[in-house]
């Protein structure tokens, strides 16, 4: 694997260690660095649109989860009494 990404790396302008996480799916590329990647490989970010792991992003709720309430206690946003 190493061998193949140095030069595309190089090629490309985005760091060898970005170019591994992506890889290694530990983060997701910008945009950019997506059309960076693809002129390096020699085609367009379209190629990648086919990717299984978009197909699961679109699906993915957006934003941190909510936390779940304590037992015992009403979930945040929900206190009761209070003035008003």
């Amino acid at each position: 694997m190493t061998n193949d990404l140095c030069p595309k790396a190089k090629e490309s302008g985005v760091s060898f260690s970005s170019i591994h996480n992506y890889v290694m799916e530990r983060r997701k590329p910008s945009f950019a660095n997506v059309l960076k990647i693809a002129r390096a490989l020699g085609t367009t970010c379209e190629a990648f649109a086919g990717c299984e792991d978009l197909q699961d992003e679109a699906e993915a709720p957006k934003g941190r989860p909510r936390k779940a309430a304590a037992p015992g206690r009403p979930a945040k946003g929900k206190k009761g009494g209070g003035k008003g």
